[in-house]
């Protein structure tokens, strides 16, 4: 290969779309992947449809086989603009050959531009912040995809292992079949049975409207993760934009809020239909002629899902914390809550015939429930969060 690095404006709706178009072709080259349409990628790229573009300097490259080749590779740096975290920065929609000069190329120029914003850290893969697709698969390739997992070739660790990044966090997503996920719940069927007894309530997301529902789901993830790497503190109108089509992919009767003693919300389940059958059915089309087939096929597809995904639990811990103390106090032992949400949560999965599956997804190193969902997987993903420090 004669590799060309070239920093491109994405103003120009040229080298816009050769970046844009590069990132489906490698997504579309592993079936295992869910389908990435170009208009996806492309809203990513416009101000009009992504606000991160506004509140970070970003800059891009690709890199070609040759001055007028095909693209072989592709990034993007990003810089926050303003805000008490400024040396905090980015290096996201990453795609590549499998080729250490290639990755070397980008990967340097990223860092290097970065470095001249007054960057003091890098996180990556992330685009723009963890409201957008960040973290690198590392373990489960053969495994097929759900919503919101994060996909790519497996060689991609490599190329940031190989070039000063190192693992920041790690996290796990375990497979389960009915009777191990059976078994999981029973053995969190005692925390569940100590939550009610302290006065703690379970609400379905049915329990409330759709935005209502968004609403509540914002305020506590504002609460559970502001420590997390990446995070940014979204207006209300800001999240409820971003995540807009976010009520259609929740199975509302297996989602659940946790209301403690005083009624008041202090956790949240999300858990994901199975819709990889249905967006598959859309053949990456999302406007155009012959669209509303497609849209066909994908509800007549979305009602065949037999996978849960028990997708997130967000709980502040000083929720936790109140939990572990008032059942010591109250019961002589310590509340477990998450392990309460996950037992709830695994009895609705349990109430819908259809499922025949559960995937706990993207549970972090460190956090309670990794530990607790572990011996029952029967398989087992990966992914890592790469940080470098810059000096």
């Amino acid at each position: 290969m004669s590799l060309r690095l070239e920093r491109i404006d994405l103003a120009d709706s040229a080298a816009r779309n050769a970046f844009a178009a590069f990132g489906t072709a490698m997504n579309a080259r592993n079936t295992r992947h869910l389908p990435r349409p170009l208009a996806q990628e492309l809203a990513l790229l416009e101000p009009a449809s992504n606000p991160w573009l506004t509140d970070q300097a970003v800059a891009t490259w690709m890199v070609r086989d040759g001055a007028d080749g095909p693209v072989a590779g592709r990034i993007a740096a990003m810089h926050p603009t303003g805000g008490p975290d400024r040396g905090e920065a980015c290096l996201g929609l990453y795609e590549a050959e499998d080729d250490p000069d290639i990755a070397r190329l980008l990967i340097d120029a990223g860092v290097e531009w970065l470095t001249a914003q007054g960057a003091t850290r890098v996180l990556a893969p992330m685009d723009f912040s963890i409201f957008n697709s960040y973290r690198c698969q590392t373990g489960g390739f053969d495994l097929p995809p759900f919503i919101g997992e994060p996909r790519n070739p497996a060689y991609y660790g490599g190329h940031f292992d190989a070039l000063g990044f190192a693992p920041l966090h790690r996290w796990e997503s375990h497979d389960m079949d009915l009777s191990a996920a059976a078994a999981a719940a029973a053995a969190a069927a005692t925390d569940y049975a100590d939550a009610k007894a302290l006065g703690y309530r379970f609400a379905d997301y049915n329990t409330c409207g759709t935005e209502e529902a968004l609403h509540h789901t914002w305020t506590l993830i504002n609460a559970s993760y502001g420590q997390m790497p990446g995070f940014v503190t979204l207006s209300w109108e800001r999240f409820r934009d971003h995540y807009a089509r976010l009520p259609l992919l929740v199975d509302r009767d297996a989602s659940c809020f946790v209301l403690d003693p005083a009624g008041t919300r202090v956790g949240f389940s999300i858990v994901l239909k199975d819709l990889d059958a249905a967006l598959r059915a859309m053949r990456g089309h999302t406007s155009g002629p012959g669209v509303w087939l497609d849209r066909l096929r994908f509800l007549r597809h979305a009602r065949r899902g037999s996978v849960a995904t028990a997708y997130q639990i967000g709980v502040p811990y000083r929720e936790i914390r109140q939990a572990a103390l008032l059942g010591r106090r109250r019961l002589g032992r310590p509340l477990a809550l998450g392990q309460a949400i996950y037992h709830h949560g695994s009895l609705r999965i349990f109430d819908q015939p259809r499922y025949r599956r559960v995937i706990v997804a993207l549970l972090r190193d460190g956090s309670p429930n990794i530990a607790f969902t572990r011996p029952w997987a029967t398989a087992r993903r990966e992914y890592t969060l790469y940080e470098r420090l810059l000096t």
